[in-house]
């Protein structure tokens, strides 16, 4: 919460005996229902500023040291909400399914509705949630979604929630769905990056691997020349292949070298000299190749074919 914006409600305005009841009833409203529980060495601290956009609220909270829990079914609403938490200041631990997480500051989680959830404050703790409507996230995974403040991503998105706080009242009405829609994309990109990362890697690999088998006869193929008929720096393209079991280089040496093996042992090629399946599969020269290949499986081109292998 910034200095410039006051809390729509806060326990400083309740007499001391009915804060519990108080916090109860107030975070149920802004953060769904939720069963508390308060330390009786810890006074009963709490403001909220509710912040609505477009399909969407906007909750920022500051509190004292509680916990809760919500069981299945408890949501007390029909439609399923997701609730992006982003921690400022303090610390909290929250568990839901099988996702258990201490969150600080920076640190953010993608939460359920409808399953069932329970958290702790363990540090006085000031936080934003923006609850959205599930379907608002079609395609993403839901949650529980941990988002550590390590990721670049999710400090982008940390920054659009604050700066959003405090900007929220001043926002056009008709444009308050377009810093939802800000928002959303920061997060699909948070949530989603080792996924989008790997399938884009997948391709690259898969596409390189098509050059590869066109190309084998063509001596000069190499990973410079696939990377620039990809469209991709060499870099990428080595860094895509870093996830798989071998080099660009040493993709295009062991096809070669099964192509070879495959000519070794046809009858029809019985006629054909080392040297010319050495050209014919993008070797310079038979040394080469006979190197190359006795180093792969333990014997010479020559001695291969001598053994109908």
């Amino acid at each position: 919460m910034t200095a410039a914006v006051a809390p729509d409600w806060t326990t400083a305005d309740l007499p001391v005996v009915e804060r519990a009841d108080g916090v109860r009833e107030a975070l149920g409203r802004t953060h769904l229902p939720w069963e508390l529980d308060f330390r009786d060495d810890a006074p009963v601290e709490c403001q909220l500023t509710t912040h609505g956009l477009a399909d969407g609220t906007l909750v920022e909270c500051r509190s004292g040291l509680l916990g809760g829990r919500r069981r299945p079914g408890r949501t007390g609403i029909a439609d399923e909400h997701v609730g992006l938490l982003v921690v400022l200041e303090g610390r909290e631990q929250v568990r839901q399914g099988e996702v258990a997480v201490d969150l600080r500051a920076g640190d953010a989680l993608l939460w359920r509705s409808g399953l069932p959830a329970s958290f702790r404050v363990l540090e006085p703790l000031h936080k934003l949630t923006l609850l959205l409507p599930a379907e608002r996230l079609v395609g993403v995974q839901p949650g529980p979604v941990e988002l550590p403040a390590s990721r670049a991503m999710t400090g982008l998105l940390t920054s659009h929630l604050r700066a959003l706080a405090g900007l929220a009242r001043q926002v056009p009405a008709a444009q308050t769905g377009f810093v939802v829609d800000v928002a959303l994309d920061l997060l699909r990109r948070a949530v989603r990056p080792a996924a989008d990362h790997a399938s884009r890697h997948d391709r690259l690999v898969r596409d390189a691997v098509s050059i590869i088998e066109a190309w084998l006869d063509d001596p000069l193929l190499s990973p410079g020349r696939i990377a620039d008929r990809l469209g991709v720096s060499p870099r990428w393209l080595h860094a895509a292949f870093a996830e798989t079991e071998e080099t660009v280089s040493a993709t295009i040496r062991r096809r070669r070298l099964e192509r070879v093996r495959r000519d070794l042992a046809d009858p029809a090629m019985a006629d054909a000299t080392i040297t010319t399946i050495a050209f014919r599969w993008g070797f310079t020269d038979a040394a080469t190749l006979s190197r190359q290949f006795r180093r792969t499986f333990g014997t010479t081109p020559s001695a291969y074919r001598a053994t109908g292998r």
